[in-house]
């Protein structure tokens, strides 16, 4: 009976999953990783679904909402979230390496789609403020199961620059632009996305516990080939230890 059960919840999530969730800026170094034991950041962000303008209108079963564009910014599927997991190496005292994975909001098990992510920042100190310029490569997919949105795959690469200001130690308040390419498979046929926009962010460390909590907020816009555009909104939210 278990057994039957559990194939049951997995196929449920399986027919309700979503397309992969393009998250930017991927990178957002407002302060010096620590020299000693890096950082890891965890939280949750929101971004587009590039592929839900030239999906098929059903996958599987089931039923993707009519591409809305700019009458409904927060349409889902072309609007989604998603978990992002990073670790935060130090190369040397300036350069710090980015790996990440992130996975599809749907609780409590991440499905289908899922990516990672590999990335190189250089941090620049200027009085109270910093510079951090960033590049990352970014892979997800769904493995070609239905989801809303798709199946699909995205492949392709972003540059960002975080601008930061630390008024006190424990405060950081930064504007981080962006722009990204993305190559997007998408059930048997391909296209591309450009996706370009920017966030505010305040990171705010703590004396004990977590050692920081950081907030974001922005908008981007996408391009695709045909006259295809539309605006999203950022958000996210994210723990640092």
């Amino acid at each position: 009976m278990r057994s039957w059960l559990l194939i049951g919840w997995v196929a449920l999530l399986l027919g309700t999953g979503c397309a992969p969730t393009t998250l930017s800026p991927m990178i957002m170094r407002l302060t010096p990783t620590d020299a000693t034991a890096g950082e890891t950041t965890f939280g949750l962000r929101t971004g587009p679904r590039l592929s839900v303008p030239v999906a098929p209108s059903t996958s599987g079963g089931i039923v993707t909402a009519p591409f809305a564009g700019d009458s409904n910014i927060f349409s889902v599927p072309q609007w989604g979230m998603a978990y992002d997991l990073a670790y935060h190496a130090p190369i040397d005292a300036a350069t710090t390496a980015h790996l990440g994975v992130q996975g599809e909001f749907y609780y409590p098990i991440v499905l289908p789609a899922v990516g990672a992510y590999v990335g190189v920042s250089r941090y620049f100190t200027v009085g109270q403020a910093s510079i951090a310029p960033a590049a990352v490569g970014r892979f997800t997919t769904d493995f070609g199961l239905p989801s809303g949105g798709g199946p699909s795959s995205q492949a392709g690469g972003e540059l960002s620059l975080a601008l930061a200001w630390h008024p006190e130690d424990r405060v950081t308040v930064g504007l981080v632009p962006f722009g990204a390419y993305q190559h997007v498979w998408v059930n048997g046929s391909d296209t591309y996305g450009i996706y370009t926009g920017g966030v505010v962010a305040v990171r705010i460390r703590y004396a004990s516990g977590l050692d920081a909590f950081e907030i974001s907020g922005g908008y981007g816009r996408v391009f695709m080939p045909n006259g295809i555009a539309w605006s999203t909104p950022i958000l996210g939210v994210r723990f640092v230890r």
